[in-house]
């Protein structure tokens, strides 16, 4: 790591991340972090951050994405985070971030118990108050049905006992219901929304993420090997130029087509709709195309195609080098 690093985390971070000319979105959609979470970290609003450790797990993801030695990173920012995590004010300061004592949990628990306790005080009254009103309807029932009974000559039948049994005097014939034509109401009318806005926001790396796997036809992983540069263009989505570092994934999802170029086919392997990976290399659908590896899928799409991405220049043919003043890149814990 050079002499010259940032006095605070937030600005080493974005600092690393441009000179690799990476995205926040980028980060975000690799890492599933929330974009005002990565905001936050860049601009060192601790106040908007969760406690510690999840900061910690926040950067090392961050790094890991980018090319960097989480752990070197953590250990030289390890007091800088120490200190600015004791900005986030507690709950009894009114703060409503992420994580709190316990003692937030009991006054929760608490209030829970007080509302059950309520709604178990409020039904016994209620049942205290109806319960006198149910024996003076049911006796009332029984007398009249006494009644009844004494009023039959003698020789005929007794009445037959009601279904509905003692409410049997209370419960009328019920009315018949009136049919009552009504004109239905119209749905009011809701604008189609802007699709390609929508992929902007939810597929930042126009990778197909956001694609449903019922409408999905073309899955594909990559795995790599060595830091190489890869470029796609997935249906009728931009093109995506950007390096990746070893040990990261792409994944590709399609509607119809996909072209990639790489800058070395022998170091990423590949898989297609789950079939068994291999490296790209031996796929025998790739072509050369500007010089350049290229596969495209289905193999016709790309058949009669010369110049895949017009206007375009060849990868270059060597892996790409770290920026200067770059942590070396540490393999993810197994």
């Amino acid at each position: 790591m050079a002499d010259d690093t940032p006095q605070s985390l937030g600005e080493f971070l974005r600092l690393e991340r441009e000179r690799r000319s990476i995205t926040l979105e980028q980060v975000a959609s690799a890492t599933k972090i929330s974009l005002k979470v990565l905001q936050a970290l860049e601009a060192d609003h601790y106040k908007e951050l969760p406690a510690k450790t999840f900061i910690r797990g926040f950067v090392t993801a961050y790094c890991r994405f980018i090319g960097l030695s989480a752990r070197e990173v953590l250990g030289r920012y390890d007091a800088f985070i120490e200190s600015r995590s004791q900005e986030r004010p507690k709950r009894d300061s009114g703060h409503s971030g992420y994580a709190f004592e316990r003692k937030d949990g009991e006054q929760t628990k608490t209030i829970l118990w007080i509302i059950m306790g309520s709604f178990i005080l409020f039904g016994g009254l209620v049942i205290l108050i109806m319960k006198p009103n149910f024996k003076r309807s049911r006796h009332a029932a029984v007398a009249e049905r006494a009644r009844l009974a004494e009023s039959v000559p003698a020789g005929l039948p007794s009445p037959m006992p009601s279904p509905l049994g003692d409410m049997a005097p209370f419960i009328g014939p019920a009315p018949a219901a009136k049919a009552v034509a009504t004109a239905p109401t119209p749905l009011p009318s809701v604008a189609p929304p802007d699709a390609a806005a929508e992929d902007e926001k939810t597929d930042p790396l126009n990778n197909g993420v956001n694609v449903t796997m019922k409408e999905t036809r073309f899955k594909a992983v990559f795995k790599i090997q060595e830091d190489i540069w890869v470029r796609y263009k997935v249906d009728d989505r931009p093109t995506m130029k950007f390096p990746m570092r070893k040990d990261g994934v792409l994944v590709i999802r399609a509607r119809d087509r996909f072209i990639i170029q790489v800058s070395n086919a022998n170091s990423l392997t590949y898989s297609l709709n789950g079939r068994g990976s291999r490296l790209l290399s031996a796929e025998k659908n790739l072509t050369e195309r500007q010089s350049t590896a290229t596969l495209g899928v289905p193999a016709q799409h790309i058949e009669n195609i010369e110049d895949p991405f017009p206007g375009e220049r060849p990868l270059p043919s060597a892996a790409p080098a770290k920026p200067s003043g770059a942590l070396e890149v540490s393999p993810p814990a197994e």
